[in-house]
């Protein structure tokens, strides 16, 4: 079942071709073979929906692929519903040591109506089935503006959360995809409430020892994902996979996400890239600031940034949604700026 806020590419009724596409897989890390890696992380989807052979099969093909460095971050996004004990034993002796679980709400008749089959209680399990197995980095998905979610909705779901005292949360303001079914149902956000309940919940997460270190994303001490601070910072990332995107140092790449031309084209021993972008200078100074502004710690505020955009950071700066320290030579997001991060970027992108 799919989510009706996802507009990721799905394949009713192909879960039984589950295994051609995992030794397509396999081509297609032989094709990027012998680079270094020093985080993992398997979404996009539902990975765990797979059985323990199919398991055994992704992670073997990663070791014998790729040099995976000692101190590995490798995240496996699961699905309450899909969480066992065996399961978690086999991914935690394959090597994997953190877990985002896609909770989202805790109410179950919201749960229901974003098109999610699994239940708090559920959820409630399958944390403690985690914890039980050993994980001791945890992330928890929550979505917040959702179609009938009111503000007191999301105060419980915030509260019963940080109860558990999850490593880390992330949560997202509901955004109406094309191709998602609350788009084609003409589903509407209500901005003015999603900003309020963003602002309480960053009140509340922070002052509950929580670091606040990108737009929408909480940590205890030690546990930022590291993976994600690769997208952030702009570092090379490698996407595998159906729909995956990736980024070379110099180009950004998407792959196909047609299930049959992916297997396909890896048969034929080609990489099953349908788009790809190398960004001129300028462009790609503007994507590290969109970037980069995420992060609590802002970036380097160069002379070749000011110099292109200086009069807009400047202008935004006096508008309370930037903070640029001279002395420190950085530029930050204000909590206005976060708020109305939309409008920051705009701007960006416009100059």
């Amino acid at each position: 079942m799919k989510c009706r806020y996802c507009a990721f590419s799905v394949f009713p009724g192909r879960r039984k071709d589950a295994g051609l596409y995992l030794r397509a897989l396999a081509k297609e890390m032989a094709l990027r073979q012998g680079l270094s890696v020093d985080t993992v992380y398997v979404g996009g989807g539902t990975p765990s929906l797979l059985n323990f052979e199919q398991w055994e099969t992704l992670m073997s093909g990663l070791i014998n692929h790729f040099n995976l460095a000692a101190d590995l971050e490798f995240t496996v996004e699961c699905n309450p519903e899909n969480v066992s004990m065996p399961l978690l034993n086999v991914l935690k002796g394959a090597g994997v040591n953190r877990l985002s679980l896609g909770l989202q709400t805790t109410q179950n008749e919201l749960l229901e109506k974003i098109g999610r089959t699994h239940t708090w209680e559920n959820f409630l399990q399958a944390y403690a089935n985690c914890r039980a197995s050993g994980f001791k980095n945890i992330n928890v998905d929550l979505m917040f503006g959702l179609p009938g979610q009111t503000f007191a909705d999301w105060q419980e779901t915030v509260r019963r959360v940080l109860a558990l005292r999850p490593d880390h949360l992330t949560f997202y303001p509901l955004d109406v995809e094309k191709r998602s079914a609350f788009y084609f149902d003409g589903v509407q956000t209500d901005s003015d409430l999603q900003a309020d309940m963003y602002e309480w919940s960053w009140n509340v997460i922070d002052s509950a020892g929580y670091d606040h270190y990108e737009i929408f994303s909480y940590a205890l001490p030690h546990h930022r994902c590291r993976h994600n601070i690769k997208y952030w910072t702009n570092q090379p990332c490698v996407g595998l996979g159906l729909s995956a995107a990736g980024y070379d140092g110099v180009a950004r790449y998407r792959n196909t996400e047609k299930f049959d031309d992916y297997l396909n084209l890896l048969d034929r021993g080609l990489l099953p890239i349908v788009d790809s972008e190398s960004l001129p200078a300028e462009d790609k100074l503007r994507e590290s600031m969109l970037v980069g502004l995420r992060l609590k710690e802002g970036l380097k505020y160069t002379p070749e940034i000011e110099g292109l955009f200086g009069p807009v950071l400047q202008r935004l700066a006096t508008q309370g949604y930037l903070r640029i320290a001279q002395n420190q030579r950085r530029v930050t997001a204000t909590c206005k700026g976060w708020l109305l991060s939309n409008y920051v970027y705009s701007e960006l992108l416009a100059n």
